[in-house]
């Protein structure tokens, strides 16, 4: 009965503390949406007024607009497109076989925890 109860309490534990997490997940959503408007009609402001190029000085913090690019992400259908435009396509088949081979072989097994609200033992209340 010591696992068991050694089990409970674990169980509890984890499930106590995911409840916070979700808690505050839930309010740093609504936060990061307020800011979200709050950015946005801070860049709307700062571009009606032609001030991109400026930086703001405001209780000691800077406020500037800052301009990136992000790259599409690397999968296989990208690079099946590029290998078509500069290769034949059973070398392209070859390549991405070779590649799907190499993942497969090298792929790594990882373990989580993972927890799933059970809705018929929401009826019985036994853990064990």
């Amino acid at each position: 009965m010591a696992l068991t109860n050694k089990l409970t309490k674990t169980m509890n534990e984890l499930f106590s503390i995911d409840e916070q997490i979700k808690s505050l997940n839930s309010k740093t959503k609504y936060l990061k949406k307020d800011r979200e408007i709050i950015e946005n009609q801070l860049m709307d402001l700062i571009k009606k007024n032609n001030l991109e190029d400026k930086k703001f000085l405001f209780n000691d913090r800077k406020i500037f607009l800052n301009k990136y690019s992000t790259l599409p992400p690397l999968n296989i259908k990208m690079l099946e497109q590029i290998l078509n435009n500069n290769l034949d396509k059973s070398k392209t088949n070859m390549i991405l076989k070779d590649i799907e081979k190499y993942r497969n072989e090298n792929k790594k097994e990882i373990i989580k925890v993972k927890r799933k609200l059970d809705k018929k033992s929401l009826k019985k209340k036994t853990m064990y």
